[in-house]
């Protein structure tokens, strides 16, 4: 049997939104307005779906195009996702203390401090330091883009321990959780997204100083989006950020590596808005004498000019992990369910039609890295959609794993 809860029932630390929709004509804000949050109770086996509405992206090459509604602020948008691969010897014996592990920024050389002319901090709501969105005579929007996503690093101690480590981006504050084998240890940025080593740099995730092998190679990959938050209200037009960078940076600058992530971020206001409405939860369980290892969801999707903006925008649909499953798989068409160690996960298909059970082991039709899913209609200038489909998943993994555990993903109606 398929549970969905359909009452607003809130997580500790969770902030109501306007993500279910209770009339056709209401206008519904979500992961591209002024608020954004989740609803959710999970028993069993359980996905947490979190509706998000109206982001948009365009990839073509290493540039990422946004679509957002003007008149918003808060978190109004976010691009798409782009990964990035680093492999090479540290040749730096030395502490670290001070450098990046997994950098996102717009230097190749160091991680961004507060006092560059390309990052700021805004509002009075928290929000971390972000980089500078401008507009198309070089002045400040009032919007910061801010990574969302993981990274993973892998570093060699001179006494030969390996480290793995694990990173989250959430909306530019940074988590990162490290493991030699035997010990555990992690750390995080201060509220304002600064470093709690070095407290003028952001996005630049370390560890507590250690000696390396300087001869060792290291890897580091990224996997993340660029939320956008505007301080207020943007005004329709055009604004952008230079190139980014993902970087791995030693404390000398020798071994230093780097490589261009995006070359360029572009973000449009316009006048469209868009709507989801999914459920936000469903149990789903495995084992003997279980049948419910499957579950087929509805959406609806509403999307309009308010304005007459002068292009037209196609909606897509799209899933990305999150919280809990953020970083827990290393294969996209894969959400790990938390606390399995890797024994549990959900693969999905966009369709009504779950994947078949001989999907577990490559997947199916459904990505959890924020990608386009599925094309919904093109909204013409002045003009308005109404659509409503099926979304469907399969619990895969092993059936001797008692106990109740969690998986969390993003849907996103995306606008481009």
């Amino acid at each position: 049997m398929i549970k969905v809860n359909k009452k607003i029932i809130f997580a500790p630390g969770q902030v109501a939104t306007r993500n279910q929709m209770q009339q056709p004509t209401s206008q519904f804000i979500g992961m591209a307005g002024v608020r954004y949050a989740t609803r959710s109770l999970w028993l069993m086996k359980a996905l947490i779906i979190m509706a998000g509405v109206s982001t948009a992206y365009t990839v073509s090459a290493v540039t990422l195009t946004a679509v957002v509604e003007g008149g918003r602020s808060g978190i109004v948008g976010a691009t798409g996702s782009v990964t990035s691969t680093l492999n090479k010897a540290l040749m730096d014996a030395r502490y670290s203390t001070s450098y990046g592990i997994s950098t996102i920024s717009t230097t190749t050389a160091i991680c961004d401090d507060i006092t560059s002319r390309e990052v700021s901090i805004e509002g009075s709501d928290g929000k971390p330091y972000g980089i500078i969105l401008r507009n198309d005579v070089g002045n400040d929007s009032g919007a910061r883009l801010l990574p969302d996503g993981s990274a993973t690093w892998l570093r060699t101690l001179a006494d030969g321990k390996r480290l793995n480590g694990l990173i989250v981006y959430t909306e530019g504050l940074w988590t990162n959780t490290w493991s030699d084998g035997i010990t555990t240890q992690s750390s995080k940025s201060n509220a304002d997204g600064t470093s709690p080593y070095v407290d003028t740099r952001i996005f630049c995730p370390n560890i507590p100083s250690v000696t390396y092998d300087p001869d060792a190679i290291r890897t580091s990959s990224v996997n993340v989006r660029f939320k956008i938050y505007a301080a207020r209200p943007l005004m329709p037009g055009n604004y952008a950020v230079r190139p980014l960078y993902h970087a791995d940076l030693s404390s000398s600058g020798s071994g230093d590596m780097a490589e261009l992530l995006v070359d360029r971020v572009d973000v449009r206001v316009a006048n469209y808005s868009c709507a989801l409405n999914i459920p936000t939860s469903v149990d789903l369980s495995t084992g003997a004498g279980t049948s419910n290892d499957t579950a087929t969801l509805n959406y609806r999707v509403q999307c309009s000019d308010q304005g007459a903006s002068n292009v037209s925008m196609t909606p897509y649909v799209s899933v990305m992990a999150a919280g809990v499953s953020s970083g827990l798989s290393s294969t996209p068409s894969k959400l790990g369910v938390a606390g399995t160690g890797g024994r549990l996960w959900i693969i999905g298909n966009w369709s009504g039609t779950a994947p078949a059970s001989s999907s577990c082991s490559a997947g199916s039709t459904m990505y959890f890295d924020g990608r386009d899913g599925i094309a919904l209609s093109r909204v013409v200038s002045g003009g308005s959609i109404d659509v409503q489909n099926q979304v469907s998943f399969r619990l895969c993994g092993a059936t001797g794993v008692p106990g109740d555990y969690t998986a969390q993903a993003t849907f996103s109606v995306v606008q481009r």
